[in-house]
């Protein structure tokens, strides 16, 4: 929670001095460094949620917390993963950016 607005304002700050390229994988780019920040804190944050499951899983046994606690963790996982995937294959130049058409 505290993690994300700090990289968010950051990535502004970087980005106002040209040091911060989406996609750009190089150690003088901040986007591999922000990158690793978020990942670091989304898997801190997914591990104390499991510690938090075990501790409580007796109590709230009867409301089947776990199927409700995968499918939001499933859905904010993969979409921050779904994002670093499209930036590394544009990177590759497996996909490339659609310039808008004139009509």
């Amino acid at each position: 929670m505290l993690i994300k607005p700090l990289t968010s304002i950051l990535t502004l700050y970087l980005h106002s001095l040209h040091k911060y390229r989406e996609g750009d994988f190089s150690l003088s780019s901040g986007y591999i460094y922000i990158s690793t920040i978020n990942n670091i804190s989304i898997t801190i944050s997914l591990y104390a949620l499991v510690l938090f499951y075990i501790a409580t899983s007796e109590r709230l046994d009867a409301f089947r917390p776990l199927s409700k606690f995968l499918c939001i963790k499933t859905v904010i996982f993969f979409s921050y993963w779904q994002g670093c995937l499209f930036v590394l294959l544009q990177t590759l130049s497996v996909l490339h950016e659609k310039q808008a058409t004139k009509i």
